[in-house]
């Protein structure tokens, strides 16, 4: 090979090499792949607590003077105390209310009611809790009959809220949570526990559940033995309120309510209960916490024919309210 043909292929391969290492660097670089870290499982979010708005479903119903503890739950359920004159049921129909449901032992005043239009439906719960059957039956009410409808108990503040929180929940319309604040709104005592519970347990029920419970919706309910003489009693004990805040006597707005025959009638009906199969079936131990209850009531009594001072009065009830409250906070708050 001749020297100029090795310098011709020396240059030739110099070209290539240029030409080459110009492509090279017209192609983009691939970038590498990060590292991901793999990062720690996080925890589950913490339940989302009611919010503000969805509270103002359990806001006071104003601008009443016969009703008290009244607070609205949507469009189709309002919670309060106990209709107790043709003037309340007037209140009741300036809301709107169309039906009305008592879940409290003793009898509603249906005459009333129906003068005014309304229908009355009672579904009688206790103090220890409201089941799934009445929780069913009363949601049923809510859905079926027309509305609005108030619920109530005697004072508004533990029974109803209860049960319309159940009924709210069944229906979809509240949470659990939510229930369980709308009852504290409504001033249900912390002490029902069985009364929180049952709203707190609470689920929506689907349509076929609700189609299945009762449909009869009577309009009273008539406890008998053990509740009926209860019901008599906490009665008794609202009309010894009364004569307690006139200073132990007559009140001027109750004229014939009569002290000594209210603690009187007190007594016998916790004799009464005393004496029912219910109170047999409960046992010695429910009789050993009645006892003292029937005894203080008729000292009451005893004191009260006897003119005793008001200060002997005061004690003697405050004496009869802490043997009931003890009673109750084993037999009547908690379910059994």
């Amino acid at each position: 090979m001749t020297t100029s043909h090795r310098l011709a292929l020396l240059a030739a391969f110099l070209l290539l090499g240029a030409c080459t290492s110009d492509s090279a660097a017209e192609r983009p670089r691939t970038a590498e792949p990060a590292l991901v870290k793999p990062t720690a499982p996080q925890p589950p979010a913490p339940p989302v607590a009611p919010t503000e708005a969805a509270l103002k479903i359990g806001q006071p119903v104003t601008g009443l003077t016969l009703l008290h503890n009244v607070f609205r739950l949507g469009d189709r359920m309002i919670s309060g105390d106990a209709p107790e004159s043709p003037a309340a049921f007037d209140e009741l129909k300036a809301m709107g209310v169309r039906t009305v449901l008592s879940v409290d032992g003793s009898a509603p005043d249906v005459k009333d009611a129906e003068a005014k239009g309304l229908r009355y439906v009672h579904i009688p719960v206790t103090y220890a809790e409201v089941t799934p059957s009445q929780q069913l039956q009363i949601a049923k009410v809510v859905r079926e009959l027309p509305g609005p409808v108030y619920v109530h108990c005697h004072h508004g503040m533990h029974r109803g809220p209860a049960a319309a929180a159940s009924a709210a929940v069944l229906l979809g319309m509240l949470n659990p949570a939510q229930g369980v604040a709308f009852m504290k709104q409504a001033g249900t005592a912390d002490n029902y526990s069985g009364l929180y519970a049952c709203v707190a347990k609470a689920t929506a029920a689907d349509a076929g559940t609700l189609n299945a419970a009762p449909s009869d919706f009577p309009s009273v309910s008539r406890p008998a033995g053990l509740v009926d003489a209860m019901v008599k009693v906490d009665q008794a004990f609202d009309r010894l309120g009364e004569v307690r805040a006139a200073a132990w006597g007559v009140p001027a707005d109750h004229p014939d309510l009569v002290p000594a025959a209210e603690a009187g009638q007190l007594a016998d009906n916790l004799r009464f209960g005393a004496q029912s199969d219910e109170a047999k079936q409960l046992g010695e131990d429910f009789a050993r916490h009645l006892a003292p209850a029937l005894e203080r009531a008729s000292a009451l009594e005893q004191k009260l024919v006897a003119g005793a001072p008001k200060e002997d009065l005061e004690a003697a009830y405050k004496a009869l309210k802490a043997s009931c409250t003890d009673c109750h906070s084993v037999y009547r708050n908690k379910p059994r």
